[in-house]
């Protein structure tokens, strides 16, 4: 009893976790104090059983709204339909959507408000999303401020954007940021006079969407290179019918293609598939394109061991009859080769770092007895 008549003990201790019997009972000794039952509404008391004046005071309901914004369904018609206390409610940090909701309902002048919109707008959430925007006036959705913050926060609001705002570079941009799906709604004049906002719609794109965001990109678009090259880069098919001709023979892009999509290296041109710089550079990216290489390099040692020895997976591409002869001779090669590796380590090193260890050490091999300068030379 003692501890319950202490006012301090009561605000800082026992209403912090007490139960609604706890807190009324509390509340009896203090039932005119307005910081503990401030306190005690904070915590979860039931608004019921808060005394029937301070239930009609508009700054006591503001004031607990703003430490606790679930009192504002609890309260009473008449308080709910308040814009003051509605506007509290919206601005209150952490609101629930059928907070939000309810005081848009009670107060509809609210979504003609561009300040209350613009809170709305900043802590959006999905549901009122929908209820909001649908019944704002034409001036809320094109405010660009309100809607670039509805965008950020949820690209959906882009479809209750004003026409002007659909061809506005930063709305447009914070949708695809956040939804790179939505180009389909980004129309296609738009698209062809910003190309780099289609390039940066794919490049956040998911790989398994591709298809999808395929179908929304405007067909003049696939002929522009930086367009193509965002797309191969993404792992996306070859698109021979979009495409421009002389991207088969684009190097940077056949390059994107051997190292995103090997299979659909085929479609680099004759040029660069018998061009042996360029080869060695894509196999270099994926060893499989050596299975499009032209017959007149297709025997080449030098691509043949690049391949071979970045991936076994070269090998199944020699397999036919008239591979034999040549995979023979590229093995007697290698054998070759590290023999002649062997015998250098072996004979011309060892002498070397031996020469070096022991100064007088004469070496068979006469050129390193002319001396350290020269056998490092050599």
């Amino acid at each position: 009893d003692c501890i319950l008549n202490n006012r301090d003990v009561v605000i800082q201790k026992i209403l912090k976790s007490a139960s609604n019997n706890v807190m009324r009972t509390c509340l009896d000794r203090f039932k005119s104090d307005r910081e503990v039952l401030l306190k005690a509404v904070e915590n979860g008391l039931d608004w019921s059983l808060v005394p029937e004046e301070m239930q009609t005071d508009p700054e006591f309901s503001i004031e607990a709204i703003q430490r606790n914004p679930r009192v504002y369904t609890e309260l009473s018609e008449s308080m709910r339909s308040n814009d003051r206390i509605a506007r509290v409610a919206i601005e209150t940090d952490g609101v629930e959507d059928d907070i939000i909701l309810e005081a848009t309902e009670q107060c509809p002048q609210l979504l003609c408000d561009r300040d209350a919109m613009l809170v709305i707008a900043r802590s959006w959430h999905t549901d009122v999303l929908q209820e909001t925007l649908r019944f704002s006036p034409i001036e809320v959705r094109d405010d660009k401020e309100i809607m670039l913050e509805a965008v950020k926060n949820n690209p959906a609001a882009f479809e209750f954007c004003s026409e002007t705002l659909w061809n506005d570079r930063d709305i447009v941009l914070a949708t695809l940021e956040k939804k790179p799906l939505y180009l389909y709604l980004v129309n296609e004049l738009f698209q062809s006079e910003n190309p780099d906002v289609v390039i940066h719609a794919i490049e956040n794109c998911n790989q398994k969407d591709l298809w999808e965001m395929y179908e929304d990109v405007s067909d003049e678009l696939w002929r522009n290179r930086d367009v193509a090259l965002a797309w191969l880069k993404k792992g996306g098919d070859w698109l021979g019918e979009d495409f421009d001709d002389d991207f088969q023979d684009d190097e940077a892009l056949l390059l994107t293609v051997a190292k995103e999509n090997w299979s659909e290296f085929e479609n680099a041109s004759a040029r660069l598939r018998s061009n042996k710089e360029f080869m060695l550079k894509a196999i270099g990216a994926d060893a499989r394109v050596i299975s499009d290489v032209e017959d007149e390099l297709r025997h080449d040692y030098d691509l043949a061991l690049l391949a071979f020895s970045q991936d076994r997976r070269a090998l199944h591409f020699f397999s036919s009859e008239e591979d034999f002869e040549f995979m023979v001779s590229f093995a007697s090669t290698v054998r070759r080769k590290i023999a002649e590796y062997d015998t250098f380590t072996k004979v011309v090193v060892y002498n070397i770092v031996n020469r070096q260890k022991k100064r007088n050490a004469s070496c068979t091999l006469s050129l390193l007895n002319q001396g350290p300068e020269t056998a490092r030379c050599h």
